[in-house]
């Protein structure tokens, strides 16, 4: 689903609701039980995240009616 390089949507909680940071998936790694893990790089930093906390870019902007 995802790939290094795409522009994704990091929701703070897995419900898709709180807070959201915008980001460039900079690597990808598996980790226990083949979970996709997301290196990523935020405006103020640059995070590991679950990929199911994520979604891409464009799928939110048309989510979001822009």
């Amino acid at each position: 689903m995802f790939q290094k390089g795409d522009f994704i949507v990091e929701y703070q909680r897995v419900d898709r609701t709180g807070e959201i940071k915008f980001g460039v998936v900079m690597d990808l790694e598996h980790g226990f039980q083949d979970m996709l893990i997301l290196d990523v790089l935020f405006a103020t930093d640059r995070l590991y995240t679950f990929a199911s906390h994520c979604q891409p870019y464009r799928e939110w902007l048309n989510e979001n009616g822009f």
